[in-house]
């Protein structure tokens, strides 16, 4: 009589839990993230959200209220007014890579020529090959469900804030403590709710993260809007998730 717990191999009977064990130790590529099995011209639209929203190089920091005399500021859900700052490594190759495939998707790069791809190329290799050797740039965009005047708060806020204003609470450091100030403070004139943060990538001639390091910091302050927000933020990126291509990424 056939043994109910094994399974017929090329002809070998193989108890089944022995069978279960090689499979549990064989390595395979499920596990791997995307942007290891692909390259990046064949990212999907869902991919580059998930470079750009929740990866290795970009991280979340919200902030909320549960404040009762909100009430009349809460979203139309119901939820708790918050306020959310999505921040981004854009010098890290694959978040530059993740915004020029979201232009592909948008002109239909994959179905054109030759030609009509090489023009669109040509106008995305910059962005794509700039060297940020000697800079670390950090790219953060803010989101808020409470109304409008909330938002125009934390415009202002942003509009008016000066690299010199900055350079002594925003900071990017390393696990070991070790921290630089803001060298340059940009944000749009007109009402887009972005800010980027501009750090020198060496600290006492070394680079600033290095692979051996646990983590890279980023470290502002987050202005109150309404009865959201106020005090520090801290942002962490873990670097043993951050090389991309066999080269640690920031």
């Amino acid at each position: 009589m056939k043994n109910p717990l094994s399974v017929s191999v090329k002809n070998q009977c193989i108890p089944l839990f022995l069978l279960v064990l090689f499979i549990s130790v064989i390595p395979t590529a499920s596990g791997k993230d995307f942007w290891e099995k692909k390259a990046y011209k064949e990212w999907s639209e869902k991919d580059c959200r998930k470079m750009l929203e929740d990866s290795p190089w970009a991280e979340k920091y919200e902030v909320t209220s549960i404040d009762v005399n909100m009430a009349d500021q809460t979203a139309s859900d119901g939820a708790p007014p918050y306020v959310r700052y999505r921040v981004q490594l854009r010098s890290a190759l694959p978040i530059r890579q993740a915004i020029v495939r979201q232009t592909h998707i948008a002109n239909n790069y994959d179905e054109l020529s030759a030609e009509q791809q090489q023009a669109i190329d040509n106008q995305t290799d910059p962005f794509l090959n700039t060297s940020y050797e000697d800079y670390v740039i950090v790219y953060i965009t803010y989101e808020t469900n409470t109304p409008r005047n909330v938002v125009s708060q934390l415009v202002r806020h942003w509009q008016t804030q000066t690299t010199d204003m900055l350079k002594f609470s925003v900071f990017l450091g390393g696990s070991k403590g070790e921290k630089v100030p803001l060298e340059q403070y940009v944000v749009p004139q007109s009402a887009e709710q972005y800010i980027q943060f501009v750090f020198p990538r060496k600290v006492n001639g070394r680079d600033l993260l290095l692979s051996e390091d646990k983590e890279l910091i980023l470290e502002f302050e987050v202005p109150a809007a309404g009865r959201v927000g106020g005090g520090k933020a801290f942002v962490e990126f873990k670097t043993k998730n951050m090389t991309y291509n066999e080269k640690l990424e920031y």
